[in-house]
């Protein structure tokens, strides 16, 4: 089968320390790094890249360091979610010990991402509220992190959070059962091919078990 394109997604500069995916460095639309920005690299990522090079073999710490600068850009809180939970995704395939740090990262932004920063549907803030399937995707996706590092109990409140959301006919509240009640390691085709679009990510998170 080989290695997985994830692992091969996102670029680092070896030199500035500036990180994403080749859009970001190569083309017309390429923007120039703002000295805001380059100040930021200089301190927090140069560091890193000069202190351990397992960032050139592992592809989660290019991630990691993308959800990093995505933060200091205000990036929505769901997509930062996403890039250290796709670390977490390469931590898991390479075996590597940072998976359980990655997917507590994705979880609290995901939390974040949801409409009072905490877990509830009511925001006191007046923001406007999430789609329930949207919501209900973020808290399936914040039990399924807490599940994988072994927090079952903090798993099973998210899930049926998702459940409650999701309605109990749709697949997303069959597979949130799964796995609170008896986990399993791959998704059926029929759950692989559910799809629900996060707000303000370009794509899909294809539902997938790990």
């Amino acid at each position: 089968v080989g290695v997985k394109p994830l692992h091969f997604q996102v670029h680092t500069c070896p030199f500035c320390g500036l990180t994403g995916n080749i859009a970001r460095f190569t083309g017309s639309m390429v923007l120039p790094v703002e000295e805001g920005l380059r100040a930021f690299l200089r301190e927090h990522i140069v560091p890193l890249l000069r202190q351990d090079l397992s960032w050139m073999s592992f592809s989660g710490e290019r991630y990691e360091f993308s959800a990093m600068i995505m933060e200091y850009e205000n990036a929505e809180p769901q997509k930062i979610g996403l890039q250290y939970l796709k670390a977490a995704w390469c931590a898991s395939d390479l075996f590597h010990k940072k998976e359980r740090q990655y997917r507590m990262r994705a979880a609290d932004f995901f939390r974040k991402a949801l409409p009072d920063g905490i877990g509830g549907t009511d925001d006191p803030d007046g923001n406007i509220a999430l789609p329930p399937e949207r919501e209900a995707l973020l808290k399936y996706m914040i039990g399924e992190q807490y599940r994988r590092v072994g927090h079952s109990a903090h798993a099973a409140e998210w899930y049926d959070h998702a459940q409650s959301l999701a309605g109990t006919d749709s697949l997303l509240a069959a597979l949130a059962e799964q796995q609170k009640t008896n986990p399993q390691e791959y998704l059926s085709e029929e759950q692989r091919v559910i799809e629900y679009q996060l707000p303000g990510l370009v794509g899909c998170v294809i539902l997938r078990n790990n």
